[in-house]
């Protein structure tokens, strides 16, 4: 039991003279530490810093080098030149193709102007010439109607009536009201129209009946396989006069 007792108060002693030694502050152990002076060689820092170049040209940082374009076929994408990029690409075989099609129509065409001319399509289908009493010889109906306002077509009336061209006669007659139909703005005149076209248009004229009615006379005397005569033409020609003096008097 003594023995127990006096281990322990051994113990406590022996706890309380370290703790002072473990508890010391490092920090002033620190501040009191003595300082050793370390000479500096200056050879050590010639030789250190031989090689080096501390001026400011060195200092300047050099531009990067520019990277070359990379060929096709060695990786990555291969960028082409601004003009190549605007270049268009023309397939020959199309190209061919356009231009054999162009010529191909220009010819349709001069074939188209070439039989128009040989069959005569443009002429009427009694495009006789009459001496009228103007300042021209000879003129054929295709120069009247492309100048019917211009043209004197009482005087190649008369002159068609003493040739004893009665269906020329009549065709001269009707071209006649025609002008004057177009003069008094009744109608819109153009040699390629057809005469149904100017019947539609004097539709709404108190004269539709009787343009009509001459429209058909005209067109049988003109067209027809019949020669006219004179006895046929004096039966028929009051008619016209009659629409004449109606249009003229508006």
């Amino acid at each position: 039991m003594k023995t127990w007792f006096f281990n322990i108060v051994l113990l406590f002693f022996t706890l309380s003279a370290a703790a002072p030694v473990q508890g010391q502050d490092p920090y002033g152990e620190y501040l009191e530490e003595r300082l050793e002076g370390r000479q500096f060689e200056k050879e050590e820092w010639e030789k250190a810093k031989e090689g080096l170049d501390f001026s400011e040209a060195a200092v300047k940082k050099e531009p990067p080098e520019k990277v070359e374009r990379q060929p096709e076929g060695a990786g990555g994408q291969y960028e082409r030149p601004p003009q190549e990029r605007n270049s268009v690409q023309v397939n020959p075989e199309l190209a061919a193709g356009i231009l054999k099609f162009l010529a191909i129509v220009v010819l349709a065409v001069v074939l188209a102007l070439i039989l128009r001319g040989v069959l005569g399509l443009e002429s009427s289908p009694r495009n006789k010439k009459i001496e009228p009493e103007g300042e021209e010889s000879v003129i054929s109906l295709e120069k009247i109607e492309e100048n019917i306002h211009e043209s004197n077509l009482d005087a190649y009336l008369r002159r068609a009536l003493e040739q004893e061209e009665y269906a020329l006669a009549l065709r001269l007659y009707y071209l006649s009201i025609l002008k004057e139909l177009s003069i008094r703005k009744k109608i819109r005149w153009r040699r390629e129209k057809t005469n149904r076209q100017y019947i539609l248009e004097m539709k709404a004229s108190p004269l539709s009946e009787a343009f009509e009615e001459v429209t058909r006379i005209f067109e049988r005397a003109w067209y027809g396989n019949r020669s006219l005569g004179r006895s046929a033409y004096q039966a028929l020609e009051p008619k016209f006069r009659a629409l004449a003096g109606r249009v003229k008097g508006g």
